[in-house]
């Protein structure tokens, strides 16, 4: 067997106990639940809310009584966040073992090595964001939901004039059907969805830092997904995908890495792909079995079976579940293949967007046509490197009517774009794409209006779209608003940002990376300049950010740079998760 078959198998073993663990949660949590379903019973049957004669009194008890059950339900939620909180420092820590032990036992030798300190598998678990979030703000957001399905149902139950057993029933549900006709019901379904995936992200998180930790000896990941009828499209697309480690390159595919998971519930997980013993500097002959075996919903399959190989075996009913019909009907046509199923951001595709990019001819790559410039130098020269996508876009929109020598500004007013341009080529792309944005910015917002869509009362779209988007990443990294530590986060920040470097005029600060500063800017907007003042970081400054306007138009100017550039976007999104979404979901709605 092969070393990396065996790790996928020992990997693919570790899942099982996680899932055991899973269940363990689920039940624990389910028995908090319901101990707070009948508090929450108690207090309406004390309230004498229906005692009363008087209407004035009946919504004056009922307002009392949903004041002390919502902090009920907000010290529930914030006692089961802080335990859960607990056991994915402990998955993150067995995860991380489970790893280094399935490398090792693959190479025979002691060569992988456990490395991450308490604090950053606490870190890990604490911080490890799906969906856009992290696991204590999703629990926040469960309490929230909790407490307005509670609320809701108490007053309309009392506007029906309805008594405390039947509000009661409304609420829990029934004996005979088991409980489940309640409204607390989604409550407890979702309760269980984020523990089922709270656990496998932070699990494949701890994984991929173990991972990155060991580059000398692991040179990619592979994406493997469950083989049975409750695997997603999202995932029977990655299923068998590979990018480079650390750095989540895609490997002959177009692929952006999808992040710790795919989906809520997303069972999939990320496996190691060790250097051969070449490449390791091993000598000898080390001939390997190139077969395996992994793990379906029909016992062991060869590991060399992806998802599509696998569903070919299945009768034609369940291929037809599996995908759906018209979906089916396609890939019997040979139509469509299983990287069809996603975009290059790893959504799935519609049956429209599909039947499109099927039934088009592969299209040439897109070339950008030279406005008129105020220099000796040709646009599309000057972004010749970005993504085809971004060349899409600036084709698709209507273009600025100058492009000038200038400082890097743009006037929204005349449409005009000034940049400089000198010897350094790369930094000139960097502000003309950025300016450009600005202009696709303030583009969109008038054309979005025109077609009846929603645009906003600022003259920029991104003041709407990216204002939510921002504040949850802000609150990720530390920064938000209110939050503590908010000092500390800005010198980690710092520090990764920028390296100090000794020279003959002492010691100063240079960029890790050149798009690191635009990255910065983008810290800076989400702290009000403080990131630029307090800690001399690029940026615009407390007076520029003053305004949320400011703040929303240069993150958007930022990430249609960032965007242009696929090794920057890797980045971009891990650091700015639901920034990067949100501009995703706004490019795709362009193309």
């Amino acid at each position: 067997m092969s070393v990396n078959d065996t790790i996928l198998d020992e990997i693919t073993g570790h899942s099982v106990d996680l899932q055991r663990l899973e269940a363990s949660v689920k039940k624990d949590i389910r028995r908090e639940l319901k101990k707070l379903e009948k508090v929450l019973v108690a207090d309406i049957q004390n309230t004498g809310m229906f005692d009363a004669v008087r209407e004035q009194t009946k919504i004056k008890r009922m307002k009392a009584l949903l004041k002390q059950t919502r902090e009920t339900i907000k010290s529930t939620y914030k006692q089961v966040a802080k335990e859960h909180a607990k056991t994915l420092a402990n998955v993150a820590s067995i995860a991380e073992k489970q790893a280094v032990s399935a490398i090792n036992k693959a190479l025979t030798v002691q060569i992988a090595s456990v490395g991450m300190s308490k604090q950053m598998l606490k870190s890990i678990a604490s911080n490890t964001l799906f969906e856009g979030a992290q696991s204590a703000e999703w629990w926040s957001r469960r309490g929230e939901a909790f407490h307005l399905r509670f609320s809701d149902t108490v007053r309309q139950g009392m506007m029906r004039g309805d008594d405390t057993k039947t509000i009661t029933n409304n609420l829990i549900g029934t004996a005979p059907n088991k409980y489940k006709d309640g409204a607390l019901q989604a409550n407890r379904r979702s309760a269980e969805a984020l523990v089922r995936t709270s656990i496998q992200a932070v699990a494949n998180e701890a994984r991929l830092e173990t991972y990155a930790d060991n580059d000398d000896i692991i040179k990619g990941v592979e994406w493997v997904s469950t083989l049975d009828s409750r695997t997603s499209q999202t995932c029977m697309g990655l299923d068998g995908l590979t990018w480079s480690n650390p750095d989540k390159e895609p490997i002959k595919h177009s692929v952006t890495f999808p992040g710790v998971t795919a989906h809520w519930g997303c069972r999939s997980t990320q496996v190691p792909i060790v250097k051969s013993w070449e490449e390791l500097g091993a000598k000898g002959d080390f001939n390997e079995i190139p077969e395996s075996t992994r793990a379906s919903m029909d016992g062991q399959v060869s590991d060399k079976l992806g998802y599509e190989g696998w569903l070919k075996g299945k009768s034609e009913s369940f291929q037809r579940d599996a995908l759906g019909a018209q979906k089916y009907e396609l890939w019997k046509r040979d139509k469509l293949k299983f990287t069809d199923l996603v975009n290059q951001s790893g959504n799935p595709l519609t049956v429209q967007q599909l039947n499109t990019k099927l039934d088009k001819p592969t299209p040439k790559k897109p070339k950008i046509p030279n406005p008129v410039l105020g220099f000796n130098v040709g646009f599309d020269a000057m972004l010749t490197d970005i993504r085809d996508e971004a060349k899409e876009i600036i084709n698709k929109l209507p273009k600025p009517n100058t492009i000038i020598r200038g400082d890097g500004i743009y006037y929204q007013t005349s449409k005009k774009i000034e940049t400089p341009v000198t010897k350094n080529r790369a930094d000139d792309r960097h502000v003309l794409l950025h300016e450009y944005g600005h202009h696709i910015d303030h583009t969109l917002n008038w054309l979005y209006k025109a077609v009846g869509a929603e645009g906003t009362s600022s003259t920029f779209l991104s003041y709407k779209r990216l204002k939510e988007a921002s504040e949850i990443d802000a609150r990720a990294l530390g920064i938000g608003k209110g939050m503590r530590g908010q000092k500390e986060a800005m010198f980690k920040l710092k520090d990764m940002l920028k390296v100090m470097e000794d020279s003959k005029y002492g010691i100063k600060f240079i960029w890790k990376n050149p798009i690191y500063a635009n990255v910065s800017d983008i810290i800076d907007s989400m702290t009000k300049g403080k990131f630029y003042n307090n800690h001399r970081m690029a940026g615009h400054g407390k007076s520029y950010y003053r305004s949320h306007e400011n703040q929303m138009t240069e993150n958007f100017a930022n990430l249609f740079l960032l965007w242009s550039d696929k090794k920057s976007w890797a980045f971009t999104k891990k650091m700015f998760p639901s920034l990067t979404k949100e501009f995703e979901l706004i490019m795709k709605e362009v193309l």
